[in-house]
């Protein structure tokens, strides 16, 4: 199993290399949201949900709502985060404490929730 509890991540702002991005793993739903800042000041973010299955300690499938396709991505665990494949090229995500997490990070989860509950896997 890659992850045994739901956590929170920090990565590198995809956008703005100085900033970060955040996400939202919830093993027990089987859910996944990503932050995409795209505006500094104020802060604003796109959401990105995806549901998801584990294939194996290393790999896991992640599909969007409303799609029927699963796109597989690798996956390698280490002690102060993860480490995700996208397209042949590795993201590490560091662990995080939810108070480490901005206000705004949290509105993007819900929104992404409420697309997974929406369009169920």
């Amino acid at each position: 199993m890659i992850l045994d509890k739901s956590a929170y991540f920090k990565g590198v702002s995809t956008f703005f290399k100085d900033e970060h991005d955040f996400m939202w793993i919830d093993v027990s739903r089987h859910y996944l949201v990503t932050t995409g800042l795209v505006s500094i000041s104020p802060p604003r973010a796109i959401s990105n949900p995806v549901h998801f299955i584990e294939l194996d300690d290393a790999v896991i499938s992640v599909r969007l709502p409303k799609s029927e396709v699963w796109i597989t991505h690798d996956c390698r665990k280490e002690v102060d985060g993860l480490w995700w494949t996208i397209l042949g090229k590795e993201y590490f995500w560091e662990y995080v404490d939810s108070n480490q997490v901005p206000e705004w990070a949290f509105e993007v989860f819900t929104k992404g929730v409420a697309q997974l509950e929406k369009y169920p896997a």
